[in-house]
């Protein structure tokens, strides 16, 4: 098990400290010994986790079985946007992180990967709604499988509710003028 995280106050027991990037985030597998086939990868950097799993996929080296993301739910269901890469990038307290559910599906099934859940998670009395989503490499999966994505329109709805309520968090920083990649 390799657990790595970028600020140093949460590197405890078996925490890495290192700060992942699109750049380095193969060197990091390798200078760990990732085997070439593993189990399990979390992403939940907030900001760049689209980018550091497009890099992972595109080096072809490393190959999870179950990769988990936390997605960004203020998207619409059919709006592929990731946020613009940054090397630098830190939690905002903002909605400025990550991806939308359909780049992760996209990126996922254009190299393989089949989404097949989103789970409910975080503090329930906060987080009303999931945003981490699990991907499986389709090899290990039935040939016909599809995921009904139908349930997940109402709970992008649901934080567009929550969006407005959100404290610490002035409007102009929820999503508005932020720089955005199409990622379609």
């Amino acid at each position: 098990r390799l657990m790595i995280e970028g600020n140093k106050k949460y590197c405890k027991g078996a925490v890495n400290h290192e700060w992942i990037t699109a750049e380095n985030i193969n060197e990091l597998f390798d200078k760990y010994k990732v085997p070439v086939d593993f189990d399990f990868l979390s992403l939940d950097i907030d900001g760049v986790d689209y980018w550091v799993w497009k890099s992972i996929l595109e080096y072809n080296k490393h190959i999870p079985k179950v990769v988990l993301v936390e997605y960004n739910p203020y998207f619409e269901i059919n709006e592929f946007k990731a946020m613009a890469y940054d090397v630098d990038s830190t939690k905002t307290r903002t909605n400025y992180y990550g991806a939308s559910i359909a780049a992760y599906k996209k990126l996922g099934e254009d190299n393989g990967y089949k989404l097949v859940h989103v789970l409910k998670t975080h503090d329930p009395s906060i987080e009303k709604l999931g945003r981490n989503a699990f991907f499986i490499k389709s090899e290990y999966l039935p040939e016909d499988f599809e995921y009904d994505t139908s349930h997940i329109f109402k709970w992008l709805e649901g934080y567009k509710g929550l969006a407005k309520h959100i404290p610490n968090v002035s409007a102009e920083d929820k999503m508005e003028g932020k720089k955005w990649i199409d990622v379609s």
